[in-house]
């Protein structure tokens, strides 16, 4: 299974990495990132792969069909706050979009690049593209509801979650028997939203973990073990998922559902 990173320079982008590379039924990873990461952790482990991106607003055909064959992408890029709303707006809000719209376009196993003429099987064809956002418990997807603290960057993250469902909704009723012959690699794209409080460090003993703990709290392995069970196996969500007409319905975790997802340990 091939899967797409980000953010793994961060706090829960690397956790994710590291249990990504634990995880035997992942056998390709990209990692798109802006700089080269830690050279110990990556040059003897075959299955990871860099792409040092410039732009995350833009993926040219070239990228994507580097891309080609992924089946999910677990998406941990973003900034917690930035006096900049313009610079939070573009990376949170901007750069996720993109993203999702790009990996659409992303050829399936069977196809072998943007400009293959040869139609997909049926089953590849219906797969779908996992989208796995990290948000946070504080986003507000109500664009007029009062808030008292770090209401603008607050909304932002609620813009992005209401686009990514809006968008998961508009995928699932579009007719998979429709016309397929103009965009032939276009992909439907199934969201997940994680939203945790205060990330805690898994080293729970020490001070600044068991003071923040104390609240609405979740330790950053149980985060990134939760990402990569929706990314993997997409059991996370459970048989219920499937509305009456068949469709999947996204999965939007809270803190306190994580934490039970991912249990004590």
């Amino acid at each position: 299974m091939k899967i797409i990173l980000t953010g793994t320079t961060g706090f829960v982008g690397t956790e994710v990495l590291a249990q990504a590379l634990a995880n035997e039924a992942i056998t390709a990873l990209v990692v798109l990132s802006r700089k080269p990461l830690p050279e110990p952790l990556l040059t003897a482990n075959p299955k990871v792969t860099v792409k040092i991106i410039d732009d995350f607003l833009h993926y040219p055909d070239s990228l994507l069909n580097e891309l080609a064959g992924a089946e999910g992408c677990i998406w941990s890029l973003g900034l917690a706050t930035s006096s900049d709303l313009s610079l939070y707006r573009k990376v949170n809000h901007e750069y996720t979009l993109a993203a999702v719209n790009a990996f659409a376009r992303i050829p399936s196993a069977s196809s072998t690049s943007l400009s293959s003429t040869s139609p997909a099987s049926r089953g590849e064809r219906d797969k779908p593209f996992r989208f796995i956002y990290c948000s946070g418990a504080a986003a507000v997807r109500d664009q007029e509801k009062t808030l008292w603290f770090m209401g603008d960057i607050r909304r932002i993250r609620g813009q992005t979650e209401s686009a990514l469902l809006a968008y998961h909704s508009h995928n699932q009723s579009q007719d998979p028997k429709g016309d397929n012959t103009r965009i032939t690699t276009r992909r439907r794209i199934d969201t997940s939203i994680v939203r945790p409080a205060m990330i805690i460090a898994k080293e729970w003993w020490t001070l600044h973990s068991m003071l923040f703990s104390l609240g609405p709290s979740i330790r950053v392995d149980r985060l990134a073990r939760v990402m990569l069970e929706l990314a993997v196996v997409a059991a996370v969500g459970g048989d219920d998922r499937r509305s009456e007409k068949g469709q999947m319905k996204p999965v939007v975790l809270e803190n306190w559902e994580m934490n039970s997802v991912a249990g004590q340990g």
